[in-house]
C-alpha cells in the first residue's frame, strides 16, 4: 500500500465534486491521477483561467506576474486544476 501525503489527499479531495465522489472513486490509482502535473505559461494561464486571483494564491505568484514579464514563464499545475482554470 502507497503511503500519500497530506497534499496529495487535498488535491485529490479538491478534485472531487461531491462527497459521495470522494468516497466512489477512492483509490491510489485516483488520487495519484489527482497529482499529475503539467505546464502552461503563466500568460496562458491567465487568458484561458476562469479565476486568476484564485490561482495565483493557490500557487503563490503575484496577481501582477504577467503585466510585469513573466507571461513567459513555465509554471508547473495539476492536471485537475488545468481543468478547472479551462486550460485543457
Amino acid at each position: 500500500m502507497k503511503t500519500f501525503s497530506v497534499e496529495e489527499i487535498k488535491n485529490y479531495l479538491s478534485a472531487q465534486d461531491s462527497l459521495g465522489d470522494i468516497w466512489h472513486n477512492l483509490s491510489e490509482s485516483n488520487i495519484e491521477k489527482a497529482n499529475k502535473t503539467i505546464n502552461f505559461t503563466l500568460e496562458d494561464i491567465l487568458h484561458n483561467g476562469n479565476d486568476w486571483y484564485g490561482f495565483c494564491e493557490k500557487y503563490g505568484i503575484s496577481h501582477y506576474a504577467v503585466n510585469e514579464g513573466s507571461g513567459d514563464i513555465e509554471k508547473q499545475i495539476f492536471i485537475t486544476d488545468a481543468k478547472k482554470y479551462g486550460l485543457i
